[in-house]
């Protein structure tokens, strides 16, 4: 397309003229995108069409990048992509490349993170703290520079349907390689990494705890015994996924003439012997693997409800809690976005929403409760607004509300096993603040 021809001869022009310093791609590559005015030039349909007529294409990336990656410029040094997305959203990733990106349509979440590695267990795969630095929601027509390696890690969670970027970026910078993804809050690995034996053995796995073979259990430990820390973690994923997976089962009503079987195995009590394993063969290393699964279990449940949202207060309101780290973030960037709303009653308003929306093809919340009544609305509220648990207590006993001490104990418990409230009422370090405990029923969505 002639934009892109224009943009794209620009950008190699001043780039030739700073000797193609690669450090100064990003600055050069964001400051003709602000030129152009790609927002008031550009219909992100006519790309569609234009893709539709064409017979050529200029040489395409090979990723699988978005819901759609159009190459629409490439020189021999750089290129320029279209990205569009509808549900799918990136991994906290680095690039091996530079450049700079820009919101064409729609708008998105966009959080930067630091990593501060603690230590290196092998080329591919590192034990740190990933630590999130900002937050902020782009719209259309904004622009950031894309830098090569850890000075830039961040992640995109894609707010409508469809949103639209436009990057430009240099061929691959082997100086930055491998190209690390990040799973909070400790890991860093390289996701091009493969090992065949390996990928094997963990599919062999997968397939025998998906059909609930009881020698599965006795395959993973063996296999943990034998296996480096990496394999170990990845087996742990997958025997802990079949954790959740089992644990949901169990709440899902049953059809008629159908009941729950009696001799429904104990997967809890046989992932924690998986961790006992692991323990045995890695040591103190397999203390940050829980929170890890943890994590990982909370942004999947939170990514997969998008799917059944389609206001765009909700699907805001997802983003940000699959983003921010805490209860006051959170409410501090509500407050940003609606500057004339009560954000706390905003956020109220959309967990009273989405309680009255059922999972696809259940009866039952999204929220993962079975009730959210005028009590739980009551105390949801005041731990929204960050009281203490003794503040909790005395409004709940003779103050505001008169509730139980069992009774407010057990909404409380509600709210932790709800991947969403969890989510809303955690504290500056990630955890939540009804409770201490470290390791619990999995949490429902």
């Amino acid at each position: 397309m002639q934009f892109f021809d224009k943009v794209g001869a620009v950008i190699e022009q001043r780039w030739k003229e700073a000797n193609y310093l690669e450090s100064a791609f990003p600055e050069i590559s964001a400051q003709v995108l602000g030129e152009a005015d790609a927002v008031g030039n550009v219909d992100p349909w006519e790309i569609v069409a234009y893709l539709q007529a064409a017979s050529t294409l200029p040489e395409q990336q090979t990723d699988t990048f978005s819901d759609l990656a159009l190459t629409l410029y490439r020189a021999s040094r750089f290129g320029i992509d279209v990205y569009f997305w509808l549900d799918s959203t990136t991994s906290i990733h680095q690039h091996s490349f530079s450049g700079a990106f820009q919101v064409l349509a729609g708008s998105s979440v966009h959080s930067i993170y630091h990593f501060k590695l603690e230590q290196l267990v092998n080329a591919h795969f590192s034990i740190g703290e990933v630590l999130l630095g900002d937050v902020q929601i782009l719209n259309r027509g904004d622009i950031r520079k894309i830098r090569p390696g850890r000075p830039f890690i961040h992640s995109l969670f894609h707010l409508d349907r469809p949103s639209v970027t436009i990057t430009v970026r240099t061929r691959q910078d082997p100086n930055t390689l491998p190209q690390y993804n990040y799973l909070k809050p400790h890991f860093a690995f390289n996701p091009a990494f493969n090992d065949p034996v390996t990928s094997k053995k963990l599919e062999s796995a997968v397939m025998l705890l998906r059909l609930r073979d009881p020698g599965a259990y006795n395959f993973l430990d063996e296999l943990i015994s034998l296996s480096d820390f990496q394999t170990t973690f990845l087996i742990l994923d997958a025997a802990y996924h079949q954790l959740i997976n089992h644990t949901r089962d169990r709440f899902q009503p049953w059809k008629e003439n159908k009941r729950p079987q009696d001799d429904f195995p104990d997967e809890k009590s046989r992932f924690l012997g998986l961790l006992r394993r692991a323990r045995t063969r890695h040591g103190n290393l397999t203390d940050f693997i829980f929170p890890v699964l943890d994590e990982t279990q909370r942004n999947k449940v939170l990514v997969n409800l998008r799917s059944t949202v389609s206001a765009s207060e909700h699907r805001l309101f997802l983003g940000l809690l699959l983003n921010v780290e805490s209860r006051a973030q959170l409410v501090d960037l509500v407050r940003q976005r609606f500057p004339d709303r009560d954000p706390v009653g905003c956020i109220c308003t959309w967990v009273d929403e989405l309680y009255k929306t059922n999972k696809p093809g259940s009866d039952s919340s999204i929220l993962g409760i079975k009730s959210f009544g005028r009590v739980h609305r009551f105390i949801f509220r005041q731990l929204l607004e960050g009281i203490s648990t003794e503040e909790l207590r005395i409004k709940t006993n003779g103050g505001d509300l008169e509730v139980s001490e069992g009774e407010r104990m057990r909404i409380c418990d509600s709210f932790e096993r709800s991947i969403i409230l969890k989510s809303v009422l955690r504290n500056p370090h990630g955890e939540s603040t009804i409770s201490t405990r470290k390791i619990v029923e999995p949490a429902t969505a």
